[in-house]
C-alpha cells in the first residue's frame, strides 16, 4: 500500500515536471511579434524664390532734327557775336567720341583762324578741333576772346557815343563816290579791327571792306569812324595816309 503511494508520487511528479517542460517547450516556440509603426512621411515642398525680371532701359536719345550746316553756323555767330567771318565746311559727318559734328575752317577773308571749330548735329554745341583731332571748349578759340574783348570795348566806349553798328551806319551814309566804291556799301562783307585805332589824335573803329563771293580775298577799302561819331576817314592806299571824309554839316 506505502509502496503504491510512492509509485503513485512519483508518477504525478514525474507528470509535474513534464507538463511544466511542454509549457516551457511551447513558449520558446512561440514567435515574439514586434509591432513597428511607421513614422508619417512629411513632404517637403521646396520654396521657389522668383527671379526678378530685368527691364532694359532703353537709351536716351535726343529730340528733333540734326541742324544744317547754316543752322551750325548760326551757333558760332551767336557766340562771336555781330563780327564777320568765314565758314567753309570740310566735314558734315566727323565722327568724336561717337558724336556727329559738323567742322568748319574759319577765316576773316583773309587769313585762316585756327583751330578748327566743331558744331554737335544733334545738340549744337560748339567746341575747338586741334589739329592733333582733340577737342577743346569753344573758350579757348582766340575768336571767343577777341568777341569778349569787343564787347568789353563796346562797353566802355558807351560813355562816349557809339558802337560798331552806329560807326557803320555813318559810313554807309556817306556816298559811294567819296568812298572810292563801285557798289554800295551794304553789298560788300564788313570786317572790324579787334583794337581801336588812333587816327590823327582820335581813337577810332577800324572798318575794313571786302568783295563778296569768289572774291571775298579782295580788299576794297579801309575807314576809320572816331569812337564818338566825330571823324570819318579814308585810307588812300597810293599816298598811305588816311582822309578826312567826315561830312559837313
Amino acid at each position: 500500500m506505502k509502496t503504491r503511494r510512492i509509485i503513485l508520487l512519483i508518477c504525478i511528479a514525474m507528470a509535474g515536471v513534464l507538463l511544466m517542460s511542454c509549457r516551457k517547450d511551447k513558449k520558446e516556440e512561440e514567435p515574439v511579434v514586434v509591432t513597428v509603426t511607421p513614422s508619417p512621411t512629411i513632404e517637403t515642398t521646396p520654396e521657389v524664390t522668383p527671379t526678378p525680371a530685368v527691364t532694359e532701359e532703353p537709351e536716351e536719345e535726343e529730340d528733333g532734327e540734326e541742324l544744317t550746316d547754316q543752322q551750325a553756323i548760326e551757333k558760332i555767330e551767336a557766340i562771336l557775336g555781330e563780327e564777320n567771318y568765314y565758314f567753309e565746311l570740310l566735314d558734315d559727318h566727323l565722327n568724336v567720341s561717337d558724336r556727329l559734328y559738323y567742322i568748319f575752317e574759319v577765316s576773316d577773308g583773309v587769313n585762316v583762324i585756327e583751330p578748327n571749330i566743331i558744331v554737335d548735329k544733334l545738340s549744337g554745341e560748339v567746341l575747338c578741333y586741334n589739329s592733333d583731332g582733340t577737342t577743346a571748349p569753344f573758350t579757348e578759340h582766340p575768336l571767343y576772346n577777341k568777341a569778349g574783348s569787343a564787347e568789353g570795348q563796346e562797353e566802355g566806349t558807351a560813355d562816349k557815343g557809339i558802337g560798331k553798328e552806329q560807326a557803320l551806319k555813318l559810313l554807309s551814309e556817306i556816298p559811294r563816290e567819296t568812298l572810292q566804291l563801285s557798289k554800295e556799301l551794304k553789298e560788300y562783307v564788313i570786317i572790324y579791327d579787334d583794337w581801336p585805332s588812333n587816327i590823327k589824335g582820335n581813337e577810332c573803329y577800324g572798318i575794313n571792306v571786302y568783295e563778296k563771293g569768289d572774291t571775298k580775298n579782295t580788299l576794297a577799302g579801309i575807314y576809320y569812324v572816331a569812337l564818338d561819331g566825330s571823324k570819318i576817314y579814308l585810307y588812300d592806299t597810293i599816298k598811305d595816309e588816311e582822309i578826312d571824309i567826315t561830312p559837313k554839316k
